[in-house]
C-alpha cells in the first residue's frame, strides 16, 4: 500500500468518521414514507406465496427483488435487524462498486476506494436501502471489470443481470 501523506491521512479518517455517523443517523432517522424498504416490502410479499406479475404488479425491474430475496433468504423476514442488515448489505455493494471501479481505473492508490465509496454513499439521496439503480451500477460493473479480464460469458451474464435490475 502506498504511503499516505498527513494531510490526506486527516481528510480519510474525517471521511471515515463522517461515514459512520451518517450510517448510524440513517439507521437511526432513515425510514421514510416514500421507498424505503421498498424492496424489502416485495420480497415479503414473494415470501407470503404471492406471484410476481401475477398477483401484484412490479413498476421496478424485477431482477432486484429475485437477487435480494435471494441474499436475504438466510434471515427471517420478520426479523427486528432486517433493516440495518439490508442497509449494512447496500454499504458493502457500494464498496464494491468503488472497489471493482478502481479496479477498473487501474488506481494503485487503495486509499482512494474509500474516498469514492463517499460519493456513492453521499450522493445518494435515499435512505441507506436495497435500491434498483444501484444493484444495476454493481452488476454492470462488475460486468466491465470481467469483459476487461476477458471473462466475456461472465461478463454477458452480469450484463443480462445488470439490464433486469436498473431501471433505465
Amino acid at each position: 500500500m502506498p504511503h499516505i501523506n498527513d494531510r490526506n491521512q486527516i481528510l480519510f479518517f474525517l471521511l471515515c468518521f463522517l461515514t459512520v455517523f451518517y450510517v448510524i443517523f440513517s439507521s437511526i432517522y432513515g425510514l421514510d414514507n416514500i421507498d424505503s424498504g421498498f424492496i424489502l416490502s416485495f420480497i415479503g410479499r414473494i415470501d407470503a406465496g404471492q406471484t410476481l406479475y401475477k398477483d401484484f404488479d412490479l413498476v421496478r425491474p424485477f431482477g432486484n427483488v429475485i437477487f435480494w430475496d435471494l441474499l436475504l433468504k438466510v434471515i427471517s423476514k420478520d426479523s427486528h435487524y432486517l433493516l440495518l442488515i439490508s442497509r449494512f448489505i447496500f454499504v458493502l455493494e457500494s464498496l464494491l462498486i468503488s472497489f471493482f471501479l478502481m479496479k477498473i481505473a487501474n488506481v494503485t492508490q487503495y486509499y482512494k476506494i474509500y474516498t469514492l465509496l463517499i460519493f456513492f454513499l453521499f450522493i445518494h439521496y435515499f435512505k441507506l436501502m436495497p435500491w434498483h439503480t444501484v444493484d444495476g451500477i454493481f452488476f454492470g460493473v462488475i460486468a466491465i471489470y470481467f469483459c476487461q479480464r476477458k471473462y466475456f460469458l461472465s461478463s454477458i451474464i452480469l450484463s443480462l443481470i445488470a439490464a433486469s435490475s436498473k431501471q433505465s
